[in-house]
């Protein structure tokens, strides 16, 4: 019976140990290393197929570095960033996905890409990928609301004070992460957004002229790559199906 109880005593005793076995420090580099290994150091983040191994990892050290302090208002204020974290991976994995894959040539669908030239833009939904923008600056608005509870928590000291320094440091991180990502976005924006790269209709594949074959451009998909003759009686972008509020001559 003694033997058994001093089995399950190292065992908790191992437990506990692994449990915070990372120090603050070590968790600081973490979040650094995996930020930089899954965000920061690929070019064109939105166009390759994404996991986030090291960054999710990070967050879960986190996770149990801060439930130790025993702090509500510490624990509440990760879980939001953690939420955010969450929806900033879940968005960009739905772009990638749902709205540029289809975009790549067959040959990089599974290994991504680092050059927006590789896409072919008139395949891409950019009313969705709008939708995906305004949801990231949204997100930005929650980091900076638990930011602004943490700033007002001046007593703590010792493991709390370490654990709202290792707060503010992922919630810096996740705003660098959404400005990084808002820059890719803002930089696939550039790449022929209207398909001006094309000089014929994609409907009658007639060149575009000064005459009945004038370049429309549709809103708010912005697609730019159908004729007035063939814009006429169109209500939906037949490049990616959007609804077409507005008929505009380029």
């Amino acid at each position: 019976m003694n033997k058994r109880i001093s089995l399950m005593l190292l065992g908790l005793l191992l437990t506990s140990s692994a449990y915070a076995v990372m120090s603050k420090n070590d968790l600081s580099k973490m979040i650094d290393n995996s930020a930089n290994a899954d965000f920061f150091a690929k070019k064109n983040l939105i166009t390759f197929p994404l996991k986030f191994d090291g960054w999710n990892k990070a967050a879960s050290e986190l996770s149990d570095y801060i439930s130790q302090t025993k702090s509500k208002k510490f624990i509440d204020a990760f879980a939001r960033l953690q939420n955010v974290s969450n929806e900033i991976m879940n968005n960009l994995k739905i772009s990638y996905n749902a709205y540029l894959r289809p975009a790549l040539p067959n040959e990089l669908q599974s290994t991504g890409t680092s050059d927006y030239k590789k896409l072919n833009v008139s395949k891409v939904n950019f009313v969705e990928i709008d939708k995906i923008v305004k949801n990231l600056a949204e997100y930005n608005k929650t980091i900076t609301e638990v930011k602004d509870v943490l700033k007002k928590d001046v007593s703590v000291f010792g493991k709390s004070k370490d654990a709202k320094e290792l707060l503010n440091k992922f919630a810096d991180t996740l705003t660098n992460i959404l400005n990084t990502i808002q820059k890719d976005y803002e930089e696939l924006s550039k790449k022929n957004v209207f398909g001006l790269d094309q000089t014929e209709c994609v409907v009658c594949f007639d060149d575009f002229d000064n005459n009945s074959h004038k370049r429309m451009i549709f809103l708010p998909c912005k697609h730019a790559n159908v004729c007035s003759d063939c814009s006429k009686n169109l209500k939906e972008c037949p490049s990616c199906r959007a609804k077409i509020e507005e008929k505009i001559v380029f």
